[in-house]
C-alpha cells in the first residue's frame, strides 16, 4: 500500500503538463508569475568556519572536521515575455553546504505549472559520551571486559569505556506540487511530499525495574523515519458559488522497528534471575501509521453582501504496528503463562469536521460574522487487558490484583466552537471589533468528562493622524466543567481487583489538576502605538500580558502570568545611512504546589500530611536587543551593512517545603546568544559584484540541570555526559555574484 503513492504522485504531475489550456480573458492579469530580480545569477561562495559548530541558519550541522565550505547559489529562469507566456525555473541555494536547497519550475502563466523542491535540514551536532556500542540499526553492546554494577559507581569500566557521539537530527524534505485549469471556472490542484528524518537521538532505556527505583541508560538512538504525504483537489470557482472536493492520504514508516541493548546493570533484589548484565532488552519506537481524508469545501454568495461559507471532513487513522513479545528475556518469555491478548493494536480513530461561518460584508460601516465548528474523533480502538513484564526483570505477574494487568484506553472527543463577531469600521481611520465565543468539549477516557470556556475579545484601532496610530486589545476567558476525578483514568486502566488494593484509591492528589482540564480564569490585554515622527523616523511600541488563575487547583499549575514589552525604531541618520534597532524584555511567572509522598502502606498517610507540602515559584526574564546599520548611497558601487542582536534569558526558582521535607537553594540559570553580521559588497562592473561577509553565534549557558552533568552522576541512570552547549562559532564568507 505504502509504495502507491510515488507512482501516484508522477502520474498527476504528467497528468498537469498534459492538461488542455484555456486562453485567459482579454485584459487579464495572468496567474503565477515569476518575479525575482536576481533572475539568471550565479553565486560563488567560499566559507572558512571556526571549529565550533554553527547551531542555526544555513551553516548549521557542518562537522568540526569539514573545514572551508565551497558553496553554490544559482538562479536560472526565463522571464515570461509578452509573446510567451510559457517560462522554466531552476534555483540552487547552498550548494556543497550542510543545508542545501533545489527548486524547479515549468508552466504557462494563468494555464498550468509544476514545481518541485528538495532541501535539507539540521538541528546542529551536540557531542556526547556512551559506553554503548550500537550497529546503526537499533542495537546496542556493551564493551568488551564491561564491569557490571548495581549502581554507576561499582561500575569500574563505565568511564574508560566512553566514546565521543555527535547527535544530529538531519530531515531531507522533497515536494512535487502541480497546477492546472480544466476549463472556464474549474482548477487541478496535486502536491506529493516526502521527508526522512535520520541522524541519533536521545532514547531513555529503562533496563530494570524492581517495583522502586528503575535503572536506565541513555542512547544515542538511531533515526530512520519517513513520511509521504499526497494531496489532491479539485476546484470550481463561479461567480456566486466556489467548491473544492479533496484528497488527502498520509503514511509514516519507521524502518526501525524496535531498539535493543544489553543491561550495564548488575542483578539487584527483587530482579528474576539471569536478567542482570549483559541480558537483552527491547523498545518498540514510534509505529508506523497511516491517515486518510475527504474533504469538501462550499462557498456561496447569498447576497452581495452576505456570503455563506461550509468545510466537511471526514477522515481515518490507522496504526497496527505489530506487538514485540512482552520481553526480551528468554528466561521471562519462557515462564509467561497468558500471551499478548492481540498481534498488534488494530488502532483505529475515525474523524469528522463540520463546519459552517456566514458573514456579512457591505459598503456599510457595520459588519458581523456567526460561526460553528464540530471538531470529532472517535476513538474505535480495540480495548484489551495486557499483563505485561516490568523492565525486562520480572516475572509476569497474572494475578487478579496484580497492578501488571492494565488495559489501554481509548479517548475520544468532540469539540464544538459556537462564536459570533461584529465590527464596525466608519472609515479608513477608526475601527473597533468584537467576537464572543462558547467552546464545550466532551471525552470520554478523561478526568474531567465534558468543559466549557466562554471567552470575549475586543480590538480597537484608531489612526489619529497620518503619522500617528494606536490599537488596544482586551480578552477574557472562564472554564469550568463537570466533576474532575482525577483517579478515572486510573481506575479505567487497572483491574478492579488491583484497585480495590490501593489505598485511599487513588493514583493523583485529589486537589491535583490538569493545567488543561482544570478550571482556568484568563484575562489578557495587549496593545501597540505607531508614530513616524518624520518621513525618516519611525517608532513602534507593544506591550502585553496574559494571565491565568486556576482557581480551583490547590496541586499543580495554580497561576501562570506572561508579560511582553518592545521598542522598534528606524531612523535615517544621513541621506545614505539607516539605523534599525529594537529593545524588548518578556516576563514569565509561575507558581506550583504539590506534595510529596511514596506508595505501599505509608501512601495513604503520607499523602494526607500538610507537612510533606512543596511550592516553587518560577521567574524567568528574557531581554532583546538588537541594532542594525545600513548604508547605500544611489550609483555607488560600495555597500556595506551590519546587524547585531543579543537575547539574554535568566530563569530562578523559589522553592519552599514543609516541616516533614527537606530541601537546598536551586541554582539560577541563564542562557545568552549574541548574534553578529556585518557584510561588504562591492560591484566590480554591471552585473559582476564581490561580497565579504562575517558571522558570528556565541552562546553562554547556565543550567544547574545539564551542567556537570557526567555518565556516572546519577547512582541508577547512565547519562550521556552531555553540559549546556557553550559554543562560539563564526566564519568569513567571500562571494561572487554574476548576473547575466
Amino acid at each position: 500500500m505504502h509504495c502507491r503513492i510515488a507512482p501516484l504522485a508522477t502520474a498527476l504531475a504528467l497528468a498537469l503538463a498534459c492538461s488542455r489550456t484555456v486562453v485567459a480573458a482579454e485584459g487579464q492579469a495572468p496567474e503565477w508569475l515569476p518575479v525575482n530580480d536576481d533572475c539568471q545569477s550565479l553565486v560563488i561562495r567560499a566559507a572558512l568556519p571556526s571549529a565550533d559548530p554553527f547551531r542555526r541558519g544555513d551553516l548549521a550541522g557542518r562537522r568540526q572536521d569539514e573545514g572551508a565550505l565551497g558553496l553554490l547559489d544559482l538562479l536560472l529562469c526565463r522571464p515570461l515575455a509578452p509573446e510567451s507566456s510559457r517560462y522554466w525555473r531552476a534555483e540552487v541555494r547552498d550548494a556543497g553546504g550542510p543545508q542545501p536547497r533545489v527548486a524547479l519550475g515549468l508552466g504557462e502563466a494563468g494555464r498550468w505549472r509544476i514545481e518541485a523542491e528538495g532541501e535539507r535540514l539540521s538541528s546542529g551536532v551536540t557531542r556526547v559520551l556512551t559506553p554503548m556500542r550500537g550497529n546503526g540499526r537499533g542495537g546496542f553492546s556493551l564493551p568488551a571486559g564491561w564491569v557490571p554494577g548495581a549502581t554507576t559507581a561499582a561500575m569500574r569500566a563505565l568511564l574508560p569505556s566512553l566514546l565521543p557521539v555527535e547527535l544530529e537530527r538531519r530531515r531531507g524534505q522533497a515536494e512535487l506540487r502541480g497546477r492546472a485549469l480544466l476549463g472556464p471556472h474549474l482548477q487541478l490542484d496535486a502536491r506529493y511530499r516526502e521527508s526522512q528524518q535520520s541522524g541519533l537521538r536521545r532514547f531513555a532505556a529503562v533496563t530494570g525495574n524492581s517495583g522502586g527505583n528503575a535503572r536506565a541508560i541513555l542512547l544515542a538512538a538511531p533515526l530512520d523515519q519517513r513520511t509521504r504525504t499526497a494531496d489532491l483537489g479539485l476546484l470550481h470557482a463561479g461567480p456566486r458559488l466556489q467548491l473544492r472536493s479533496g484528497f488527502y492520504l498520509s503514511h509514516f514508516d519507521n524502518a526501525i522497528d524496535a531498539l535493543s541493548w544489553q543491561t550495564p546493570f548488575a542483578q539487584v533484589a527483587g530482579w528474576a534471575s539471569g536478567t542482570g548484565a549483559p541480558a537483552l532488552n527491547r523498545a518498540q519506537p514510534a509505529p508506523d501509521n497511516r491517515f486518510h481524508q475527504l474533504s469538501l469545501a462550499i462557498g456561496y454568495a447569498l447576497s452581495p453582501s452576505l456570503r455563506l461559507n461550509v468545510d466537511l471532513a471526514a477522515g481515518q487513522m490507522r496504526q497496527n504496528q505489530a506487538y514485540l513479545d512482552y520481553s526480551a528475556v528468554r528466561a521471562l518469555l519462557a515462564a509467561l503463562s497468558v500471551p499478548l491478548p492481540r498481534p498488534d493494536l488494530d488502532g483505529r480513530v475515525d474523524t469528522r469536521l463540520l463546519s459552517l461561518r456566514l458573514a456579512q460584508r457591505s459598503d456599510s460601516a457595520l459588519r458581523w460574522d456567526a460561526r460553528l465548528r464540530v471538531d470529532d474523533r472517535n476513538n474505535r480502538t480495540p480495548v484489551e487487558e495486557y499483563i505485561y513484564v516490568s523492565g525486562d526483570s520480572e516475572l509476569q505477574n497474572a494475578a487478579a490484583s496484580s497492578a501488571r494487568r492494565r488495559l489501554n484506553i481509548a479517548p475520544s472527543y468532540r469539540d464544538s466552537l459556537y462564536a459570533l463577531g461584529a465590527g464596525w469600521h466608519r472609515d479608513r481611520r477608526f475601527g473597533i471589533d468584537a467576537e464572543l465565543a462558547h467552546q464545550a468539549i466532551e471525552r470520554t477516557a478523561s478526568a474531567r468528562s465534558d468543559s466549557r470556556e466562554q471567552r470575549l475579545l475586543l480590538k480597537l484601532r484608531h489612526r489619529v493622524s497620518e503619522r500617528f496610530d494606536y490599537g488596544l486589545r482586551l480578552g477574557g476567558a472562564d472554564r469550568e466543567g463537570s466533576t474532575y476525578l482525577g483517579s478515572r483514568d486510573f481506575v479505567a486502566s487497572h483491574s478492579p481487583e488491583y484497585v480495590a488494593t490501593v489505598p485511599g484509591a487513588f493514583e493523583n492528589l485529589p486537589g491535583l489538576r490538569q493545567y488543561h482540564l482544570a478550571d482556568r480564569r484568563r484575562h489578557q490585554m495587549s496593545g501597540f502605538a505607531s508614530f513616524a515622527a518624520s518621513e525618516r523616523s519611525q517608532w513602534n511600541f507593544n506591550l502585553g500580558e496574559v494571565r491565568d488563575d486556576y482557581r480551583a487547583s490547590e496541586f499543580g499549575l495554580t497561576d501562570s502570568r506572561i508579560r511582553h514589552l518592545q521598542l522598534d525604531l528606524a531612523q535615517g541618520l544621513t541621506q545614505n545611512l539607516w539605523l534599525n534597532a529594537f529593545a524588548g524584555r518578556e516576563w514569565l511567572d509561575a507558581a506550583q504546589r504539590g506534595r510529596a509522598f511514596q506508595g505501599g502502606g505509608s501512601r495513604l498517610p503520607q499523602a494526607n500530611d500538610p507537612g510533606r507540602n512543596w511550592a516553587v515559584e518560577h521567574a524567568d526574564t528574557v531581554d532583546s536587543l538588537g541594532v542594525g546599520l545600513a548604508h547605500r548611497a544611489p550609483g555607488a558601487r560600495l555597500r556595506l551593512r551590519a546587524d547585531a542582536s543579543l537575547s539574554d534569558a535568566q530563569g530562578a526558582l523559589r522553592l519552599s517545603t514543609g516541616s516533614a521535607l527537606s530541601s537546598a537553594p536551586l541554582p539560577d540559570t541563564r542562557a545568552r546568544l549574541l548574534r553578529v553580521d556585518a557584510s561588504l559588497d562591492y560591484v566590480l562592473r554591471q552585473g559582476l559584484e564581490l561580497s565579504l561577509h562575517y558571522r558570528l553565534e556565541r552562546f553562554d549557558g547556565a543550567d544547574f540541570a545539564e551542567d556537570g552533568s557526567a555518565p556516572n552522576t546519577l547512582a541508577n541512570v547512565i547519562l550521556l555526559g552531555d553540559e549546556s552547549p557553550d559554543y562560539r562559532a563564526q566564519a568569513w564568507l567571500l562571494s561572487l555574484r554574476w548576473r547575466f
